[in-house]
């Protein structure tokens, strides 16, 4: 099921909250796009679509309203499989972004030591609309390129910092 952006965030933060919240609590979050506390169609959609719970009765003719909240949201087995799935994506996209970080500080290091390398990295491929179709290089002056790792595997940064941090330096020093 795909989420809009309000529900995704919702759900996020009921995660970040051990799994239930309390809407009754004033809790502005996301730069006061959600409401905790009054959030009625946001309850009613989530419930429906099997994501949240409540202990409180809630049927197809008594749906949640401005006035009429319940006292506790918690996330369904279903949303909770798949928040951790989120959180444990965002991790990695976290830590490659950090290793890409890196890459770019080596090679702006190793290009003030040897200008004439007019090292690069970057990666041939596009980002498809099924998916990451990369692969990622570092290229020199001297006709040479490094790399080839696929831009779809998490770890390709990881191993492209792996490669580039105990082995760029001695490629270039030929």
């Amino acid at each position: 099921m795909k989420l809009a952006t309000t529900q995704f965030n919702y759900l996020k933060l009921v995660w970040k909250n051990g799994g239930t919240l309390d809407p009754s609590k004033p809790e502005v979050i996301f730069n006061g796009h959600i409401d905790g506390k009054n959030n009625p169609y946001l309850w009613n959609f989530l419930v429906r679509n099997g994501l949240l719970s409540t202990p409180d009765e809630m049927t197809r003719e008594r749906e949640w309203s401005s006035t009429v909240f319940p006292s506790l949201v918690e996330l369904t087995d279903e949303a909770k499989k798949a928040m951790s799935e989120f959180c444990k994506r965002e991790e990695l996209e976290k830590k490659s972004m950090e290793y890409y970080h890196k890459i770019h500080a080596l090679i702006d290091d190793l290009n003030e030591k040897f200008p004439e390398a007019g090292l690069r990295f970057g990666y041939i491929g596009n980002y498809e609309r099924w998916g990451d179709d990369t692969c990622w290089y570092i290229w020199s002056n001297f006709s040479s390129r490094w790399g080839g790792y696929a831009g779809a595997n998490p770890d390709c940064m990881e191993k492209m910092w792996a490669w580039a941090s105990s082995n760029l330096l001695k490629q270039l020093g030929r």
